[in-house]
């Protein structure tokens, strides 16, 4: 599949998970329906087989008893390259995302609740990888850490890539450094 046709895969089912969320927007979202509906479909469109547990491990225990939600496996081993933590996506971040906008306020500041526990549990998932990414998701927003530059949480616990689903086009092109075809040879 040549670039452009990839990402636009990619930027399809962002485009169909954000209707989902819209037009089930009064839904009380759990962390399984925010998986299966929003990030399981993107994951797929990112080539990984969430069925397939040679590519993928869903809650698959590590040696400390951890469950991360999904773990990508690397094509030449049973090593992660991609930890996934999901969160679900609350009533208040939806009501954010398709309600009345301040022009005067960050769009992507004022709903993401994602605090230092949540950013330290993704630490301990990928506190053994040298290389690779961690990602911190609710389906909408996408925080991504390539983790040679850093652990999530390190003194500078900035993301390597911050992506959201309100514009399609940029998070496809956010999103493709985690696609199998771009990451399925790491190590």
């Amino acid at each position: 599949m040549a670039n452009a046709a990839y990402v636009q895969a990619i930027e399809t089912e962002i485009r169909k998970s954000k209707s989902r969320l819209r037009k089930h927007r009064d839904l009380e979202w759990n962390e399984y329906q925010t998986r299966y509906y929003l990030i399981d479909p993107i994951l797929r469109a990112l080539g990984w087989d969430i069925n397939d547990p040679g590519k993928v491990l869903i809650e698959d225990s590590q040696t400390n008893n951890q469950r991360p939600d999904y773990k990508l496996l690397d094509s030449n081993s049973e090593d992660p390259i991609v930890v996934v933590e999901a969160k679900r996506i609350s009533h208040g971040d939806i009501e954010y995302i398709f309600g009345p906008q301040d022009p005067e306020e960050d769009p992507n500041a004022a709903w993401i609740e994602w605090g230092d526990d949540e950013v330290e549990q993704l630490r301990g998932y990928t506190e053994e990888m040298v290389s690779g990414y961690g990602v911190l998701t609710d389906g909408n927003a996408w925080a991504v850490w390539d983790l040679s530059r850093g652990k999530p949480g390190d003194c500078n616990p900035a993301p390597y890539v911050w992506a959201f689903c309100d514009n399609a086009k940029c998070v496809s092109e956010s999103l493709k450094i985690l696609h199998r075809r771009n990451v399925g040879n790491m190590g």
